[in-house]
């Protein structure tokens, strides 16, 4: 099975590719903006790194003939300019891989689509809200992929992506949480009524592996893919807790502060369980027992 794989050294990319990796069944196109990164890792027969640019050469329908393309890439935290340019680099993407008569598209989209404020999970029928720069670029990507394969015969889906924790993603509280238990002892919480609906990177692994081995002819053109439950900052704040007492940190105190801030990450991911016969399996405190095993090297 032929895989395109683009944001190949991005978070979710390189989790991907690492998964395909120990699987010799898959071919892998991987495309990275990291020059440095594809030199380094064409080592392995069935997966074959590439610069970004190579879209825009000869050896494009090598990369996506009979390909399932799994398009990753995109500018998260990012200017006009760059924005800009990550749009027309998509819609160039979709275009030549219905050229190049790619079996199928995954376009990863993001659950910040939806209003930040909802009051429940957001289903896929949830109306559309665009808060934030990302978001809009991130559903005008939706928008390319809808008008590229409506009249061809590529099938595809856009998979609304909840927000993903794991080891080495700093920017998450999940992960700062776990650096100031290692270096303070102390939590600093801002006792927010924000409810957070992460998902461990490699349930999105799995999610998107279901998929792709599933016939790409019976997908729906639209999914959410996230947990089944939603946290507070309380709840994982107390996970964070717990499990450094099991990683024998000592204990580890909260400090807390009070605020009225609410927003709302979760999505209602039933229709992707149901159609694929797919859960996730990382609850929320597994996830933090992995980036502390990542954060001092330590496997419990």
């Amino acid at each position: 099975m032929k895989i395109t794989v683009t944001g190949a050294s991005g978070f979710l990319g390189r989790n991907l590719i690492k998964m395909l990796r120990e699987d010799n069944r898959y071919i892998v196109h991987a495309i990275t903006s990291r020059a440095d990164f594809s030199r380094s890792t064409n080592t392995d027969d069935h997966v074959r790194y590439h610069d970004r640019d190579a879209i825009f050469t000869n050896n494009d329908e090598e990369i996506f003939y009979g390909s399932t393309v799994i398009n990753c890439a995109f500018p998260r935290n990012s200017n006009g300019t760059e924005m800009a340019e990550g749009l027309e680099y998509t819609q160039h993407l979709f275009r030549i891989a219905h050229r190049c008569l790619a079996k199928a598209i995954v376009n990863i989209s993001t659950q910040s689509v939806y209003p930040t404020n909802r009051t429940e999970a957001a289903t896929e029928q949830s109306p559309v809200s665009l808060d934030t720069v990302y978001s809009v670029g991130k559903y005008a990507t939706e928008l390319m992929l809808k008008a590229s394969c409506s009249s061809s015969d590529t099938n595809y889906t856009n998979l609304r992506m909840a927000s993903l924790i794991g080891p080495g993603f700093n920017q998450r509280i999940t992960n700062r949480f776990v650096q100031q238990a290692l270096i303070d002892k102390r939590l600093n919480v801002v006792l927010s009524k924000k409810i957070y609906g992460y998902l461990d990177v490699m349930d999105a692994v799995t999610g998107i592996m279901t998929l792709i081995n599933t016939q790409s002819d019976s997908w729906s053109s639209l999914y959410n893919l996230g947990p089944k439950d939603g946290y507070s900052i309380r709840d994982i704040a107390g996970f964070v807790c717990e499990v450094a007492e099991e990683f024998s940190i000592g204990p580890v105190t909260c400090v807390f502060e009070h605020s009225n801030e609410y927003s709302n990450s979760l999505l209602d991911s039933s229709k992707f369980y149901d159609e694929l016969m797919w859960h996730p399996s990382i609850p929320m405190r597994e996830s933090i027992r992995r980036i502390f095993s990542y954060e001092t090297g330590v496997v419990k």
